[in-house]
């Protein structure tokens, strides 16, 4: 039982490697989801700036 269930985790997994995106690709996208969080505080902080200035006016 054991050596059919480990069968199919190998042959699932030779599949997964096939279907990954190459390490450029996986770079670019971790790249650009890491400065997701930076642009999302920055439009926070530039409404923040922008709604003061209003409220001063």
């Amino acid at each position: 039982m054991n050596a059919t269930t480990n069968d199919a985790r190998l042959g699932f997994s030779q599949i997964a490697e096939a279907a990954a995106s190459t390490d450029a690709e996986r770079l670019a996208q971790y790249s650009w989801l890491n400065e997701v969080p930076g642009l999302v505080f920055g439009l926070v902080t530039l409404f923040y700036i922008v709604s003061s200035l209003i409220a001063l006016a």
